[in-house]
C-alpha cells in the first residue's frame, strides 16, 4: 500500500475527471474512474463483472457527458 504522500503525488500527477469505488453492499469490489479526454477505465473482482458492469455503466452515462 503507498502512504498517504505517495497516494496524493499519484492523483496530482494525474488528470483524472472523476474516481469512485465500487462497491457490492457494503464491500469494495472495484474502482471506475475517468480522464478529461473520455476514457473510462475499470478494476473490478472478476467474479462481479457481470452483475455490477452494467449499473455502472449506467451510472457513467447518466452522470457524465463526454468532453
Amino acid at each position: 500500500m503507498p502512504s498517504y504522500g505517495e497516494h496524493a503525488e499519484f492523483v496530482r500527477a494525474r488528470p483524472y475527471r472523476a474516481w469512485y469505488i465500487i462497491f457490492h453492499e457494503v464491500k469494495p469490489i472495484g474502482s471506475v474512474y475517468l480522464t478529461e479526454d473520455n476514457l473510462v477505465g475499470l478494476n473490478i473482482e472478476e467474479e462481479q463483472i457481470n452483475a455490477s458492469l452494467p449499473s455502472v455503466m449506467r451510472f457513467i452515462e447518466k452522470k457524465y457527458k463526454p468532453n
